[in-house]
């Protein structure tokens, strides 16, 4: 984790990707394993702008699964912690982490195949539009094994998202939580101190 402080590191991880040089390649791939999510979006997205491409596939598709696991552990502490006005706030939080996932999955993926192809897909898959996004799942089709299919295609796939976690769980089971051991399990992890803040409020 780095040392400097959260959002002096957010703008280097900017510039960075803006330099796009060797030694900022080398700077920002010493962190893609930050636990922030926020700021591994970040750090991402800049070795993308630096058309960074890994030369160890293997451990993209380690970090690509690791998104797909933490994916479905926020889709099941959305589900447990339900609705009402007060949860408004996090459950927002919440989905804002998702979509990121999401996007971090596709960034990973551009590392190792066409990134122009892949990039694509991720600008139609931000969309809203049905037929749009049918593009860019039908790119994702063409670049995705059975196995990551099987894992990875339920996160762009327009799912309920009930139906989303229930697939998503076959490759990463979850366990069921009350809405109490889930404000608990948040409260001693923050994933991010936004997160953290609509925790506290909901609670």
């Amino acid at each position: 984790t780095p040392r400097l402080p959260r959002d002096v590191f957010m703008a280097l991880a900017r510039i960075c990707g803006r330099m796009g040089s060797g030694r900022a390649v080398v700077t920002l791939e010493a962190h893609m394993d930050t636990p922030d999510p926020e700021l591994r979006t970040n750090i991402l997205a800049a070795l993308s702008a630096c058309d960074y491409h890994s030369h160890d596939p293997e451990s993209i598709k380690s970090r690509m699964w690791a998104e797909a696991q933490q994916y479905t552990y926020l889709l099941a502490t959305q589900h447990d912690l339900g609705g009402g006005e007060a949860m408004g706030l996090l459950i927002t939080g919440i989905q804002n982490l998702l979509r990121q996932n999401s996007e971090r999955i596709l960034y990973l993926l551009s590392f190792i195949h066409d990134s122009f192809a892949i990039l694509r897909a991720r600008e139609a898959l931000l969309t809203r539009n049905s037929e749009v996004r049918a593009v860019g799942l039908e790119i994702l089709d063409t670049y995705f094994d059975k196995s990551a299919k099987m894992t990875l295609m339920p996160v762009f796939d327009d799912l309920p998202p009930g139906e989303r976690l229930r697939k998503m769980q076959t490759s990463f089971p979850q366990q069921a939580l009350g809405r109490e051991t889930r404000f608990l399990e948040l409260l001693a992890r923050p994933l991010t101190p936004w997160l953290n803040a609509c925790t506290l409020y909901a609670a």
